[in-house]
């Protein structure tokens, strides 16, 4: 379920990509595992989502439910505002449902009783919610802020396997922040993966190692666990 804010710009599309379904049975397809639809100012659009297949567990493994990773993009038509920061509100809806015992019959002294079988009742429930904020910048600010991503996306896409459900997700997204850069004047093949964003970090090159007094300013690093964790403080 998407709420779709009412000053979205009339002539929004929305795509949502699932690699491990097939779209094209339940929805406007793009592509065999992407949907496409219009998203109408202040409406409120029902995506059904596929059925979900059951993995059987193997030993103490328990049977467990196989989820989707999904993407969501929107495409925001050119006549857009500049400085515009849209809210898009999405939920899950999910079914639950309960079986009611009736109580039992009075007994009967003279005949035989058949049991009563019990009534169903179903009802939906919000089960999870995210909400996308959609800021509205001009060419400069974008190419900024996608080259950072891409850097990171292309380091995250290195570290993980190609069987893992998400890497389908990173890999059209990579895409998608692609063309954002290219669009805006970038160059995305001078990106190289980077977990620490691009461009690169400008570290002291007083030769003092990472803490250092040079020029007045002292500059200390705080490294993580890994390069993903480092950051700096001036």
């Amino acid at each position: 379920m998407i709420d779709w804010p009412t000053d979205l710009p009339a002539g929004a599309k929305a795509h949502i990509f699932w690699p491990a379904a097939s779209g094209g049975s339940f929805l406007s397809a793009e592509d065999a595992n992407t949907v496409v639809f219009d998203a109408i100012p202040g409406s409120v659009a029902y995506i059904p989502i596929p059925a979900l297949q059951m993995t059987a567990g193997v030993g103490t493994t328990p049977t467990t439910k196989q989820t989707y990773a999904g993407l969501l993009t929107i495409d925001l038509p050119a006549s857009v505002r500049r400085d515009a920061k849209l809210n898009v509100l999405v939920r899950r809806i999910t079914t639950q449902s309960k079986v009611i015992i009736p109580p039992p019959p009075a007994p009967q002294i003279h005949r035989a009783t058949s049991a009563t079988a019990g009534n169903t009742i179903t009802w939906r429930v919000v089960s999870g919610a995210f909400q996308v904020t959609i800021p509205v910048v001009g060419n400069n600010e974008l190419l900024a802020g996608a080259a950072n991503t891409l850097a990171i996306l292309k380091a995250r896409l290195g570290a993980m396997s190609t069987q893992y459900r998400w890497y389908p997700v990173v890999q059209r997204l990579i895409g998608i922040v692609s063309g954002q850069v290219s669009g805006s004047g970038g160059n995305p093949s001078q990106i190289p993966p980077s977990w620490n964003g691009w461009p690169p970090k400008k570290h002291c090159s007083c030769g003092d190692g990472d803490d250092c007094h040079h020029g007045g300013h002292h500059h200390h690093h705080k490294h993580g666990d890994d390069d993903r964790g480092h950051g700096q403080e001036s």
